[in-house]
């Protein structure tokens, strides 16, 4: 029982912290595509805002925090990108795509006339449509590294978040012990009380037993020694099952294979004299070939209690049913 209580605070334990990881893991993976999605999309935009001449680059950019950080020269210079651009009447009057060597005129072309929105992703490029009085281009900036950042932060973050789990699982299992300990002991302490108190109310009721029976030696039975036995013997009946209790939680339950309508029967035929005794109409119906895979010895005790309760308990010229199925 206190492996069983161990596996069930390790279980527990686990699943929390599972939970824990999940949600730091993917608040870190959402982070990072929000951060570098805003980076990209800052990243199309100076570029476009070049190009039509808007944006120059300062010579001493305003210094951010750097989780905030808007794309510097060296990330517009590293950038693969390629422009298409437009005269007023919608004729493509210049294809520009000398910063990225895979792909060509044609391809950029095609693409170009894929478009729908004025921003959007095709493919591994996201592109945004800019126009002013004189012309109108469109930017494709291939965004293969913002998906190897996305990739490479999933991966180290669930190779460390493993790690993590498994060094927690080690943790768990050796405070485990340490936090049931307190149950344990209360355990262990209960299932002393009872062998103990089993032991000892043993005494006492043999003394009344042997002192009823003298009693009715020499001044005969009678309807209070009756009762007197009676209780005794139902107050034997339940310390035997409460020794038996914590018998069967301190040792370990083996299981076989046995057929449980034969036990039955067995069972059944040993209670037919009590039975017969206080003229009981006892009928059977146990289906054959029940194979049962069970501790035998457990079973039988159960079988046992049950019809002796039925028997103890059934009136007289009674009728008493036990089906099996």
């Amino acid at each position: 029982m206190i492996k069983s209580l161990q596996r069930k605070f390790i279980f527990t334990a686990m699943i929390a912290i599972s939970i824990l990881l999940l949600f730091l893991l993917g608040a870190i993976n959402i982070a990072n595509i929000l951060l570098v999605s805003g980076d990209v999309e800052r990243n199309l935009s100076m570029i476009a805002d070049r190009e039509l001449g808007i944006y120059t680059f300062p010579n001493k950019p305003k210094q951010e925090p750097i989780f905030f950080q808007r794309p510097k020269e060296d990330a517009f210079m590293s950038s693969n990108f390629f422009i298409i651009t437009y005269d007023s009447n919608n004729q493509i009057i210049n294809i520009d795509a000398s910063r990225i060597p895979s792909v060509d005129e044609t391809e950029a072309k095609e693409l170009a006339q894929s478009i729908n929105n004025s921003k959007g992703r095709i493919g591994k490029f996201r592109y945004e449509v800019r126009e002013n009085n004189y012309k109108k281009i469109i930017i494709f900036l291939d965004t293969s590294a913002e998906i190897i950042s996305y990739v490479r932060v999933l991966l180290l973050s669930g190779a460390l978040g493993l790690i993590c789990w498994g060094f927690m699982l080690i943790i768990v299992i050796v405070l485990s012990k340490k936090a049931i300990c307190p149950i344990a002991e209360n355990i262990e302490k209960q299932k002393q009380f009872v062998t103990n108190a089993g032991h000892e109310i043993k005494t006492p009721l043999a003394i009344i037993s042997a002192n009823t029976e003298a009693m009715e030696l020499y001044n005969g039975e009678n309807k209070w020694t009756k009762n007197i036995k009676k209780q005794v013997d139902r107050l034997n009946g339940l310390m035997k099952n409460l020794l038996l209790l914590a018998k069967m939680e301190e040792s370990k339950i083996v299981y076989q294979k046995f057929s449980l309508s034969e036990m039955v029967s067995e069972i059944s035929e040993s209670f037919f004299e009590p039975i017969s005794l206080k003229n009981i109409a006892f009928e059977t119906k146990i289906q054959p070939d029940i194979i049962l895979n069970a501790n035998s010895e457990h079973i039988r005790q159960l079988f046992s209690i049950l019809l002796d309760n039925a028997v103890k308990y059934t009136d007289e010229n009674g009728l008493e049913q036990f089906h099996d199925r």
